[in-house]
């Protein structure tokens, strides 16, 4: 490696709306990709993508498994020193994507300071769940942690969590954000440089509800995105008056968290080049978008069952390129070819890889069981996909559907073009990874934070 990579991946990301709530990091790039398209719409299959440039279907990291233990990634493209600070939870080390790394920082909720012990996990194992014994079991446990006085912050952080979000006022804690950034600055300062670093920032994420990080909104401080469920409305064209409030108020915050991450992010790109002794490159990007009800979401929410640009179109930004970087790149761009772009990149090499056909492929729902009603199960877990020719997109399922999408709009087709970049067809693709998929064994505290994040 000739230079330092930074891949910063912002979870949940839309392009549309980070474009119009990111000025600083836009304006402070050196180069805009201005149609970067992902290769799936949820956290693992989109992660498995970036790190080995396959499509899900030859990586095989699917709803159907969910171990991010991968073979022949970017990461073995390199020969410095490799590190992650990830508050994803598939990109940690729950799901074996620390087995990659050299070093590996892993944050939740329930951990900000990472040398702590997870505080779900006391609670799991705790023999005393009322009154004054269940406090002094905390206790009594955090003092036989290797960091007794920061498992007691832990404790304090989660309880005052919860206390705020109960209150009537905005809640001091982000998501996560802060506590990423100062994990990327320990893990930066005790490395050896050249460096490869991995992180992801979970901030635009549901659930969203008020905090004081946020710019002026008028969404209200008792308003909290996990009370309301959203399958009642998935799909749905007509929505009661509380439900579109309800949306109204999650498109607000979503933006909020989009110029919470836009300060943060941007201050940590300025720190990065400023501190480190060799030229870095950071790129930063988005694993997968999110459908809000946006014009052009087709009347969907959160991240699954569909191929709409609020997912597949997102961010993609470089500061500090070789010498010889567009300011704009405005030709279709995939995550496929993010893998050859880092290489290319720690080389001090100017080339974008790029390819004429654009593909993307979901092979089942990453959400948690569906809530909505019966009759729009198939489409919740229906595998799909696309491709992106000539300034076309044409869009198939395995319920046997397939569209041209123009202007947002599906427009019923009887074929899709022939890329030749499937030789299985969706529907057999899914049963054979269906069949041979196995039950990766997680965590009880891990369940906990997926049902956070409606994931299980």
């Amino acid at each position: 490696m000739k230079r330092n990579v930074a891949l910063i991946v912002l979870d949940t990301v839309r392009w549309d709306r980070f474009r119009e709530n990111a000025p600083r990091l836009i304006e402070k790039a050196d180069t805009v990709f201005t149609e970067c398209r992902t290769a799936s719409i949820w956290s693992v299959p989109s992660h498995a993508s970036m790190f080995t440039g396959k499509l899900p279907s030859e990586h095989e990291r699917t709803t159907f498994d969910r171990n991010m233990s991968l073979q022949d990634t970017v990461v073995n493209d390199l020969d410095g020193t490799t590190a992650c600070v990830s508050a994803n939870i598939y990109a940690s080390s729950t799901y074996d994507f620390s087995d990659s790394f050299d070093e590996f920082l892993d944050i939740s909720n329930n951990r900000r300071l990472p040398e702590g012990e997870d505080i779900s996990k006391i609670i799991r194992e705790r023999d005393v769940d009322e009154g004054l014994g269940k406090y002094l079991s905390f206790f009594r446990t955090a003092s036989e942690h290797g960091a007794p006085v920061k498992t007691v912050l832990n404790g304090m952080f989660v309880k005052g969590q919860n206390v705020f979000r109960e209150l009537p006022v905005e809640s001091p804690f982000d998501s996560g954000a802060e506590v990423v950034s100062r994990g990327i600055k320990q893990t930066v300062d005790s490395i050896d440089e050249p460096f490869f670093l991995f992180t992801n920032y979970m901030d635009a994420h549901a659930p969203l509800y008020p905090i004081r990080h946020y710019r002026d909104h008028s969404v209200p401080n008792t308003w909290d995105a996990s009370n309301y469920g959203d399958g009642d409305i998935q799909f749905q064209e007509n929505i009661s008056e509380e439900d579109r409030q309800h949306i109204k108020n999650h498109q607000e915050l979503y933006e909020c968290s989009l110029d919470y991450l836009d300060r943060r992010v941007s201050e940590m790109v300025d720190w990065l080049e400023s501190n480190t002794q060799k030229e870095t490159t950071v790129i930063v990007t988005a694993d997968h978008g999110e459908n809000l009800r946006y014009d052009g979401d087709r009347n969907m929410v959160s991240h699954s069952s569909a191929m709409t640009e609020g997912l597949t179109h997102v961010p993609m930004l470089v500061f500090n390129p070789p010498s010889g970087y567009p300011d704009t790149y405005d030709e279709l761009w995939s995550h496929l070819d993010l893998r050859d772009l880092v290489l290319n990149i720690s080389q001090n090499s100017p080339d974008i890889p790029s390819r004429d056909v654009i593909p993307v492929e979901v092979l089942g729902a990453g959400e948690g069981d569906f809530d909505g009603p019966e009759e729009y199960l198939d489409l919740y877990r229906r595998a799909i996909r696309c491709v992106y020719r000539d300034g076309k997109k044409w869009v198939w399922d395995s319920n046997g559907n397939t569209w041209e999408e123009v202007g947002g709009d599906l427009l019923d087709t009887d074929s899709v073009p022939n890329t030749d970049i499937w030789s299985e067809s969706l529907q057999d693709t899914r049963k054979r990874l269906k069949e041979a998929s196995s039950d990766n064994e997680i965590s009880s505290e891990a369940k906990d934070r997926l049902e956070e994040l409606g994931y299980a």
